[in-house]
Order: C-alpha cells, then sequence, then structure tokens
C-alpha cells in the first residue's frame, strides 16, 4: 500500500491473472522474491516498492482510489 500511495497517488486496480496470459512472479514478499530467485540490495528493493510489466488493458479492473 506504501508504493501504491507514493507511486501511484492511491490509484488501485485489480488484475484478473485467468485473463493475463503471461508469466506471473510472485514479488510480494522475502521468501516469494528468494523462491524467484532475485537477489541483492537493488533488485529486492524494486521488486518490492514496484509491480511492473504490460498488464492486457482486458485483464485490468479499475477499484478508483484507496
Amino acid at each position: 500500500m506504501g508504493a501504491l500511495k507514493k507511486w501511484n497517488e492511491g490509484r488501485a486496480v485489480e488484475i484478473d491473472l485467468d485473463k493475463f496470459g503471461g508469466r506471473v512472479i510472485d514479488a510480494s514478499t522475502q521468501a516469494a522474491r528468494d523462491r524467484a530467485g532475485i537477489r541483492g540490495a537493488t533488485p529486492n528493493r524494486l521488486a518490492e516498492n514496484s509491480k511492473e510489466g504490460f498488464i492486457p488493458p482486458g485483464a485490468i479492473r479499475w477499484l478508483g482510489k484507496v
């Protein structure tokens, strides 16, 4: 939530992974980043604070400001 408020002014969307069709890497916790092979301070910080990549528009649902 902190990254959402800092970088996106609290605007939130929901992503339907059934409509995504791409590879999803869980970077939500340190344990998940370890399992995904994300190593080093900078990659961990970036993975923890920003989730990036192309998301098909049909998989996105606007939730509004949180």
